[in-house]
């Protein structure tokens, strides 16, 4: 049977039936791509709930990329942490201002050591 003898209205409900396969199939990948994200989003928040009970110091910088906004960050630590911090002298009014201070010598000696000012390693990183 050749091409010229096919209902040219079964091939359009054909076409029609197809892209809708696609649709649904695109829209069922969304939906497994967003429970995903929930349930990672779930497994980061016990994650760091467990850690920020730890004795051992801990910190974690965590980033997103949004669609508009550029990049998004933001740390977590522990109280441990912090006392790291405060004995090697990084003093401050609060815990936001001692990190603060931490995330700026930590960026000041890794632009120094990009610079080929501090040979080897880094006092904070």
């Amino acid at each position: 049977m050749s091409d010229n003898n096919i209902d040219p209205r079964l091939v359009e409900m054909l076409k029609k039936q197809i892209l809708a396969e696609l649709k649904d199939d695109d829209a069922r990948r969304r939906e497994e791509l967003l429970l995903e994200r929930e349930q990672n989003k779930k497994t980061q928040d016990e994650y760091v709930a467990k850690m920020k009970l730890s004795t051992d110091p801990w910190v974690e910088v965590m980033a997103d990329v949004k669609d508009s906004n550029g990049l998004g960050v933001r740390l977590e630590w522990n109280d441990a942490f912090i006392a790291f911090l405060k004995e090697n002298g990084i003093n401050g009014t609060d815990q936001e201002q001692i990190v603060q201070k931490y995330i700026a010598l930590l960026l000041r000696d890794t632009a120094d050591k990009l610079e080929g000012e501090t040979p080897g390693g880094s006092e904070y990183a």
